[in-house]
């Protein structure tokens, strides 16, 4: 009695072609099932043809690998060891950057802009400059050598130039990107899509997945540009920092994967050209690029077990232990991350991370900065230590810290804006201080176009007194082609004199007259370090100047408070023992 359903089949019926044919169709994890069915099926499921299609079928949620061979036929290992590389690829890894040198731009401005710039990740305000042009469909490209002459690429990342120093601090990104990858620094396989640069973005990530990208070379066409330098009008394209991400040959723990990885380059001609005469054979390329990244292996394997040792460490309550272990000089820096950051909040630790790093006097990472300071400002005011920070280093600039200290300290925010090349910022600071002299040479000196007429005016309706200060500095600033003095003379109501002197004298008069009326004396505006390095200005009214015995005085008494300084950062951060279960020695 047939007791099959309608529309059911029955596979023993089917011959080995058919169900061959079908099992074609499936998936890994389909195969797998099927292998357990019976021993036929199990030899169709394992049949090296089966897995080959799976190794080179596109698909949008796994790495594929259509251009590889396996090696001695091993087309299951090899479809194992993509998706074991897929999980590496999606998963955030300990890893330097992939992009090791700059070999090639189109162009370059200066010599101090050349693409090597582009590869100092902790350093600021460097930067790959273009030429200037006044042809905004100019193209510009970026050839890198990758950290191994096989490599696998999973992601380019580019950061344009946002020049700070310049008014309007405008980024220098062009209108679209694309990334491709090959053997040699002038022939490329993969050609990748052309990816438009969002505006707004301040920095646009390639994704080469989920096709498997091999090669030793990488180039960034930046197609187009879009904006002019004020001081000359042209168009120029600039990069910050560029960042590739993936896993030289070497480091592949599979050898089968490693294997098939090698063999592709060595069958390409290009890369005979490239290579070394001695390199040309796959199996023993295999082996010597291994060898070659066995110390860096080696420095990820130390850094994963150190993160790992850090959760036990969190999870039993030993906060500072962890933070110890995170921040150990030997790792250089690689597990202070915006992750290990979120790890140690969350379990509660933060403030004992913090302490660990200070006490061990380490120059804080930007992001570091950032959450340090927005948790101090959180539970206190804790600007006497972190003037203290600051004059030792401890902190790392940005215009992201500016912007935080500034509601609290201008003249520290101003600081840091200088420091960090904000110029339009230390020029707002400057106004708001109400340090008119100082922002008007700021200013030239930074060649900006300043509209000082309606600075002015406005200035004038909110305060007469501040009106005519402005003013004053404005007549005594000398030739400049931005200052109109008929317009000042206007806008404060004063008919001018002859000569310029008679002005100043007049504007003199009117400022001390109101200065009586009001009852106030015309005070010097507060002044910002670092402003005045390269001047030589005699003017009383606006140097905050000190005598020399004063200066050695200070020096001295800093030199007593530094110890101090340094024990105070645990209280600023409100450490106490209780919290860490201990008897606080292990900072000391």
């Amino acid at each position: 009695m047939d007791t099959r359903n309608e529309g059911e089949v029955d596979f023993g019926c089917l011959s080995a072609e058919l169900v061959f044919a079908v099992f074609a169709f499936v998936d890994a994890p389909t195969l797998r099932t099927c292998a357990a069915v019976c021993r036929t099926w199990h030899s169709f499921a394992n049949d090296d043809h089966l897995w080959r299609g799976l190794v080179a079928r596109p698909s949008a949620n796994r790495v594929y690998g259509w251009q590889l061979a396996a090696p001695d036929g091993k087309w299951k290992p090899l479809y194992y060891a993509l998706a074991e590389l897929d999980r590496e690829w999606r998963a955030p890894a300990l890893r330097p950057n992939l992009l090791i040198d700059g070999v090639r731009a189109s162009s370059t401005d200066h010599a101090r802009q050349g693409i090597r710039e582009t590869l100092k990740l902790e350093q600021e305000h460097c930067f790959w400059s273009s030429t200037g042009t006044a042809d905004p469909d100019t193209d510009e490209f970026l050839v890198y050598r990758l950290r191994q002459a096989v490599s696998v690429v999973f992601s380019v990342t580019v950061k344009p130039y946002r020049a700070h120093y310049q008014q309007g601090q405008p980024a220098y990104h062009p209108r679209s990107v694309r990334i491709s990858v090959g053997f040699s620094p002038d022939e490329f396989h993969y050609v990748g899509p052309t990816i438009a640069y969002p505006p707004d973005a301040t920095s646009v990530s390639v994704e080469l997945g989920p096709e498997l990208v091999v090669g030793g070379f990488v180039r960034i066409d930046l197609l187009g540009r879009t904006q002019t330098q004020p001081a000359d009008e042209l168009f120029y394209t600039c990069v910050e920092c560029t960042l590739g991400r993936g896993v030289p040959a070497g480091a592949l723990g599979n050898s089968v994967l490693r294997d098939a990885v090698v063999a592709f380059a060595v069958e390409r001609a290009e890369f005979a050209q490239h290579a070394p005469s001695t390199l040309s054979d796959a199996p023993e390329l295999a082996l010597r690029l291994a060898s070659e990244i066995k110390h860096d292996l080696v420095s990820m394997q130390m850094a994963s077990a150190a993160l790992q040792r850090a959760r036990e460490l969190l999870a039993a309550n030993r906060g500072i232990e962890a933070a110890q272990v995170v921040s150990d000089r030997k790792l250089k820096g690689v597990l202070r991350t915006s992750q290990t950051l979120e790890l140690f909040q969350q379990r509660g630790w933060l403030f004992q991370y913090f302490t660990v790093l200070l006490r061990q006097q380490t120059t804080l990472t930007k992001a570091e900065t950032l959450l340090l300071v927005e948790l101090l400002f959180k539970r206190s005011n804790p600007m006497a230590h972190l003037m203290a920070w600051f004059r030792s280093g401890l902190l790392c600039l940005s215009q992201e810290l500016g912007d935080m200290l500034r509601p609290h300290d201008l003249v520290l925010a101003a600081q840091v804006y200088l420091s960090s090349a904000v110029a339009d910022k230390v020029i707002e600071c400057l106004y708001e201080l109400k340090n008119y002299a100082r922002l008007i040479d700021f200013a030239r000196r930074q060649k900006f176009k300043m509209n000082y007429a309606k600075l002015l005016a406005d200035t004038h309706a909110a305060s007469v007194l501040e009106g005519l200060k402005f003013g004053a500095a404005l007549v005594n600033a000398g030739h400049d082609p931005a200052i109109d003095l008929e317009l000042v003379c206007k806008i404060l109501g004063i008919r001018r004199g002859e000569h310029e002197f008679d002005l100043r004298k007049l504007i003199t008069d009117a400022l001390n007259a109101e200065c009586k009326k009001l009852g106030v004396s015309d005070q010097p505006p507060p002044t910002v370090g670092g402003l005045d390095d390269d001047e030589t200005d005699d003017d009383d009214d606006f140097e905050d100047e000190e005598d020399e015995e004063d200066a050695e005085q200070e020096e001295e008494e800093e030199a007593e408070h530094a110890e101090a300084d340094d024990d105070d950062a645990a209280d600023a951060l409100g450490y106490a023992d209780e919290a860490t279960g201990g008897d606080g020695n292990d900072l000391d």
